[in-house]
Order: structure tokens, then sequence, then C-alpha cells
């Protein structure tokens, strides 16, 4: 099929589903897997997996996602791979998360990889809004934290909007151990060198 819509107000159930574009204003419900090159719209997924190019939408409930570029509302999965960039605007519950950029506001994660970690504060945006804020941000973080250097070598911290704190390693990586991105508090931001 080259284009599947699913209208608003609408609840369509596949067992998979294989398309081009897939447009959803209402919920789709897949058993197995969504394969798609573009998944837009202001509706719901639930699916086994997700595997698209981009995914642009509300919400995303899924056992895997597997895109270039997300851009959601609300994303829950287990595991999520974005090879490109993640941009959360609410909500984000995984227990994995790959990524090159992730933007988020709320998070619930396990472990996490990626290249760079954008915290946005908790205020109502739209998916554009979010965009435009996690650019601002990074733009901003890499003209003030990369000119930086400590006097005694240790890791420089990078603080989020959220009040936490991300420790950056002499490689640029960020992370609280190992790269994996958690956020460090109290006690533990002290002992990473975050001050104030």
């Amino acid at each position: 099929m080259k284009a599947v819509y699913i209208p608003k107000g609408e609840t369509v159930h596949y067992e998979s589903l294989t398309t081009e574009h897939l447009v959803v204003h209402g919920r789709l419900h897949v058993t197995y897997g969504v394969k798609a090159q573009s998944i837009t719209g202001s509706g719901v997924i639930d699916a086994g997996s997700i595997n698209a190019d981009t995914v642009c939408i509300d919400d995303v409930e899924s056992g895997t996602v597997i895109c270039k570029r997300l851009i959601a509302k609300r994303v829950q999965a287990p595991e999520v791979f974005a090879s490109e960039s993640a941009a959360v605007s609410c909500f984000l519950s995984a227990a994995y998360v790959e990524t090159g950029r992730l933007t988020v506001t709320l998070s619930e994660i396990d472990e996490v990889k990626a290249e760079e970690i954008v915290n946005l504060t908790p205020k109502k945006r739209t998916l554009f809004g979010t965009l435009l804020a996690s650019l601002l941000r990074s733009f901003w973080t890499a003209l003030t934290v990369h000119g930086q250097k400590e006097a005694d070598g240790h890791d420089r911290c990078l603080r989020s909007d959220a009040g936490g704190c991300y420790r950056i390693d002499a490689g640029g990586n960020t992370g609280a151990r190992g790269g994996t991105g958690r956020a460090v508090r109290g006690r533990e931001r002290r002992r990473a060198g975050c001050r104030g």
C-alpha cells in the first residue's frame, strides 16, 4: 500500500502493516509490527514494533521503536533506537534508549546511549516548539560548555533545567557513569564536581 489514513475517532486493528506513508489521527492497534517510511498524525499507535524513517505522532506505545527521527508527545517502549534524534515533549518511558541526540522533558529511562542529551523544563509545547527549544538549548550549551576547561583536569558538569547534573568527560561524552546519561543528584552531584 502507498498510504494508510486513520481518521480521528476511529480505532483500526491490523496483525501487521507495511506501507510507505502512515497518517494516524485516530487509534491504530497492530499486533505484530508496523513498517513505513513515515508515520505522522495526532493519534495513538499501539504496536508490537515500529520500524520507520520518521515517526512524528502524539502517542507511541510499542515493544520496540526503530527509526531515524522520533518526534512525539508521549512514548512508552522498552527499547527505542533512533539513529539521528529523538525528541519527546511530554514523557518518555523506556528501559533502553539509543540515539544521536535525545531531547526530553520528563522521562523514566533505565539506560541511555546518546551523543547529546537535552533536558527541557516541563511546559506545554508543540512538537515544533520542542524541536526549537532543543536546538536553542544545544546551541547555548555548545557556546558555554565547550570553551570551559577545568584547571585540575577533572570532568566538567552540565546542568539541566530539571535540576539534574550530567558529567562531561574530556571526550565530550555525557553521563553520570560510563556514558549512560542518568542524572546525578544530591551527594553524587557534589562528588561529580557540580557547584551550586
